[in-house]
């Protein structure tokens, strides 16, 4: 079977997913992982394959994301959900062509998806 995680690369989204990455290796399964830069000198370390988006930051030169962090803190709490929601979904909107290009040369049989990385979703 071929699967396709896709994750954000940071520690509380990735760690969780690579027991289940490395029992499906384990098995005998090909797995590709999709993810963001931040992954680092960490690829190496895992027993799949490892796709690099590109920086979200060379994407969107005005992407800030302390900055954001920042505004929403400056927000009235009822308007927080919105602009997140519309923050999250730029991100995934921009990585989605990525994310398709991956699913379309790997031909995965299942897509395995960290529940905040919105372009995963949004490219299956």
């Amino acid at each position: 079977m071929r699967l396709l995680v896709t994750s954000w690369s940071g520690s509380g989204h990735l760690l969780p997913l690579l027991a289940a990455v490395n029992e499906m290796v384990e098995r005998g399964h090909e797995v590709v992982l999709v993810t963001d830069s931040g992954i680092g000198g960490r690829a190496a370390s895992l027993r799949c394959g490892v796709e690099v988006l590109p920086s979200l930051q060379d994407l969107l030169p005005d992407f800030d994301r302390s900055g954001f962090k920042q505004s929403q803190n400056a927000r009235p709490v009822e308007l927080r959900a919105s602009a997140a929601t519309d923050h999250f979904l730029h991100q995934a909107e921009t990585l989605v062509p990525f994310v398709v290009d991956v699913v379309q040369r790997f031909g995965p049989d299942v897509i395995y998806r960290d529940y905040a990385f919105h372009a995963g979703w949004l490219g299956c």
